[in-house]
């Protein structure tokens, strides 16, 4: 569970969530779970360079479950 107790504490998770295909990727690794990045990128109708763009956004930001496999 998240607990945030101020604005600042806020911002990134803010910022993590700031895009529908962030929050689409994590429903879909909370989901899923084990999936590589061809197939996140597939699910999500988007290409490799766009998944790790918003992958390397939302793990700046927040601890994502991470894919077991590459």
């Amino acid at each position: 569970m998240l607990y945030i107790k101020s604005l600042e504490q806020a911002v990134p998770v803010f910022k993590a969530l700031g895009s529908d295909i962030r929050i689409r990727l994590i429903q879909t690794l909370l989901e899923h779970q084990e999936m590589n990045m061809n197939e996140l990128a597939s699910s999500l109708g988007i290409t490799n360079g766009a998944l790790t763009s918003h992958v390397t956004v939302s793990y700046t930001h927040l601890t994502l479950p991470t894919t077991s496999r590459v």
